[in-house]
């Protein structure tokens, strides 16, 4: 079938099935969880977010598909 993985193949997790630990405990924190990585947020995120976020310009985006200069270079 499609949908299966081929034999002796082991996918990596699934990083959001890593992430919950780390939301649960995050909510659980004063200030609970601004979540912007699954669809649209409900809310706008705090102005120290958007101020943080408008900070790492480039650093936000996907990598080139080829890798970066520097992963190139190591590699």
């Amino acid at each position: 079938m499609a949908n299966e993985p081929a034999a002796g193949f082991t996918p990596p997790p699934y990083p959001y099935d890593r992430l919950a630990p780390l939301k649960a405990s995050a909510q659980a924190s004063p200030g609970g969880l601004v979540d912007l990585s699954i669809g649209t947020p409900f809310d706008p995120p705090p102005a120290l977010v958007e101020a943080a976020l408008a900070d790492v310009g480039a650093a936000r985006s996907y990598p080139p598909s080829v890798g970066t200069p520097a992963y190139r270079e190591a590699a």
